[in-house]
């Protein structure tokens, strides 16, 4: 017998084993193949998806609950040389067919027409009129929407100043508006975009930049700035371009000049001006005034009483620690003089915005007449719905007002010389008694003969890091990729699975 005739001879008698074997093989390695292809499928999709999320999103800026202006945008552009698109990121809800159809945590994106830079489809956001939005596919589908029906939109109203800071109000904290669909926008073209990690298509809501500024009473903000970039231009060049860039209204300050004390005034938007901003100034610039305005809930001699007031600060090389003075508007009221001793009653804020009534006393020293540069309405931080008030009972604040115990005289007094203070403790005292988490002086002010705005930005710039301030820049892109490729191993998950087929 041949060696051939031998294999042939064999091959036909282990028929059935040899089958059983080929089919045993062939179903193993259908399944780890189809384990693995699957696998790799479902990690691609995470990858597509995370495009889809980000588009070509490269780098985010953001500065927690602080809002900087558009404007940085177009001077970190200009430096760096790649686009910096600016957006207005809040939440808000949305309703349809009479509140049937409702949907919460949407995303309300504030965006221009720069905001086509991030995709490739040529969907152009800059046609955004006032009175329409763009949705996204899965939110019209949501609130069953089509193109120009009119739905509800309530957004959070976003605030310059923290809503838990004193004094705040919480009243009116969103804003509804009735809005028409101009377009619904699908994953291609950005409709669902988030710089959140997320595989659950977030529920967007494209709305214009200005008008959006304009809901908010604001105007030329954003709290967040993306980047695109394919080449060398990383987060350490975008963070030194922010250092060299930035100005005071991106750091939520304001200049301005008091003409009654020919001195330039450094002041907040978010009322109290934070440690790492006030010790740059205080480190760097030699002659400066520390100021720390408060409102009181009364002050008290005796049986007389006076409420609700504003409390400025002096150098503590001129009062003690435990002397006041008054001007003569409270020294008439109360009945003071020279040598009495005065009670002083605030809120203290605690956590969570709790408030605990205190008093300190305080000794008379001087009482000085309501002229001069002791008449300062411009001591009194802006703090919405008080500053703006048109009278004592319009006040609105973030404590509790009993507006009964406000007198005519009391109102008499606001219209005509508004929150000008009407007495002056030591700035050391007032730190002890009223400094917070959200800063230690309302105001800081500068001699107008020694010190400018220019002089002011560049102690800003070279002094103070914008990561102190919470500004941080994100490598987005990176972040999505490694979270789409570094999750659960799917190949391995599916051939697991499969070791039952197998076995």
């Amino acid at each position: 017998m041949t060696t051939l005739g031998f294999v042939i001879k064999s091959f036909v008698h282990y028929l059935r084993y040899n089958l059983t074997v080929a089919v045993g093989v062939a179903v193993s390695t259908a399944v780890l193949t189809g384990a693995l292809i699957i696998g790799d499928s479902v990690r691609h999709s995470l990858e597509k998806s995370a495009f889809y999320r980000l588009g070509n999103t490269s780098f985010a800026l953001t500065a927690g609950d602080r809002y900087f202006t558009t404007g940085l945008a177009d001077k970190l552009q200009h430096d760096i040389k790649i686009p910096c698109i600016p957006l207005l990121l809040t939440e808000g809800v949305a309703a349809s067919e009479g509140g049937n159809n409702r949907i919460n945590n949407v995303r309300v994106i504030g965006v221009d027409d720069r905001f086509n830079q991030l995709s490739d489809n040529h969907f152009n956001y800059g046609d955004l009129d006032e009175d329409e939005v763009y949705i996204s596919d899965n939110l019209a589908s949501g609130l069953n929407l089509k193109e120009n029906d009119m739905f509800i939109l309530r957004i959070r109203k976003t605030s310059l100043i923290p809503l838990n800071a004193p004094f705040v109000s919480d009243e009116g904290t969103s804003i509804s508006l009735r809005v028409r669909v101009g377009k619904i926008t699908g994953a291609d073209q950005l409709g669902h975009f988030n710089l959140k990690n997320s595989q659950t298509a977030a529920f967007n809501v494209f709305i214009n930049l200005d008008f959006l500024n304009r809901l908010m009473n604001i105007e030329g903000k954003s709290n967040t700035i993306l980047f695109t970039s394919t080449g060398a231009i990383g987060v350490k060049e975008i963070i030194e371009s922010v250092k060299n860039n930035w100005d005071l209204e991106d750091a939520s300050l304001k200049a301005r000049y008091i003409s009654k004390t020919n001195e330039l005034e450094v002041f907040s938007d978010r009322v109290f001006i934070e440690s790492p901003i006030a010790n740059a100034f205080i480190n760097n610039l030699t002659d400066k005034r520390l100021i720390i305005t408060y409102f009181v809930n009364s002050f008290r001699k005796a049986e007389k009483k006076t409420p609700y007031s504003f409390v400025s600060t002096l150098d503590e090389k001129i009062l003690k620690e435990d002397e006041i003075i008054v001007n003569k508007w409270l020294a008439e009221d109360l009945s003071l003089q020279a040598g009495d001793t005065v009670e002083l009653k605030y809120f203290a804020v605690g956590p969570l915005r709790q408030l605990d009534e205190k008093s300190a006393f305080f000794i008379v020293k001087e009482i000085f007449p309501l002229s001069g540069t002791y008449q300062d309405p411009t001591l009194m931080p802006f703090i919405p719905g008080l500053a703006d008030a048109g009278s004592c009972r319009d006040w609105k604040a973030g404590i509790p007002i009993d507006l009964s115990s406000i007198r005519d005289k009391d109102e008499e007094y606001w219209n005509k010389w508004k929150g000008t203070p009407k007495a002056f403790i030591n700035i050391k005292t007032a730190q002890n008694l009223w400094q917070n988490r959200f800063g230690d002086y309302t105001a800081i002010r500068f001699p107008a003969s020694t010190t400018n705005v220019e002089k002011i930005k560049e102690v800003l710039r070279n002094n103070l890091d914008p990561a102190n301030l919470g500004f941080n820049v994100r490598n987005v892109k990176e972040e999505a990729l490694y979270t789409a490729r570094n999750g659960v191993n799917f190949s391995q998950l599916f051939i697991g699975l499969s070791f039952f087929v197998l076995l």
